[in-house]
């Protein structure tokens, strides 16, 4: 004996999807124009950001990396002044900066001319030049910080260093510093 049973919820779901697709479709017939605009603007705003990063953002950040390199090997051999301003056939660390900041190349090159000003006894600059980095290096953040202190050691701002390197310092940073002094 099998029995049958009927399940009267189904029925109401066929209906229920059915309305949903009739609201949807008589939304659409209503606001056809306001939606065609949503999705127009959506699509333009969307090309606009893939084409400003394909066709400017990368190209300078390639550029930048293909002047950085003498200023780097400025820096290696300690001509800091020649690594900073450059010498009239390549550009230094400053130009590179100001004019490709935004690039990793222009916050490396910011971090760079820290070091150089904290070396030559610029310490305003070299804290100044530190800040404005942002390098992606958890290693180079950490050289950062540490930069920010010697700086304001330097100019007698004990009392500022801990409490700047620590706000300068992303969370997942100051916990890896904390592990290697332990």
């Amino acid at each position: 004996m099998a029995t049958k049973t009927t399940h009267p919820e189904q029925g109401e779901k066929d209906l229920d999807i059915g309305q949903a697709y009739s609201r949807a479709e008589l939304f659409l017939e209503k606001n056809k124009q306001a939606v065609t605009y949503g999705v127009v603007g959506l699509l333009v705003v969307v090309g606009g950001l893939l084409g400003y990063k394909k066709f400017y953002a990368e190209p300078r950040a390639k550029e930048a990396n293909d002047l950085i390199w003498k200023a780097q090997y400025y820096f290696e051999i300690d001509s800091l002044d020649l690594a900073i301003n450059g010498d009239g056939n390549y550009f230094g660390f400053q130009y590179l900066a100001d004019e490709y900041g935004s690039t990793p190349a222009g916050e490396l090159a910011h971090f760079y001319l820290g070091t150089c000003y904290l070396r030559n006894g610029e310490y305003e600059s070299a804290v100044s030049n530190y800040q404005d980095a942002d390098v992606d290096d958890p290693v180079l953040e950490a050289m950062a910080a540490g930069g920010i202190g010697d700086a304001y050691v330097e100019l007698g701002k004990t009392q500022r260093r801990s409490v700047s390197s620590r706000r300068r310092l992303p969370s997942h940073t100051m916990s890896s510093l904390r592990r290697c002094t332990s």
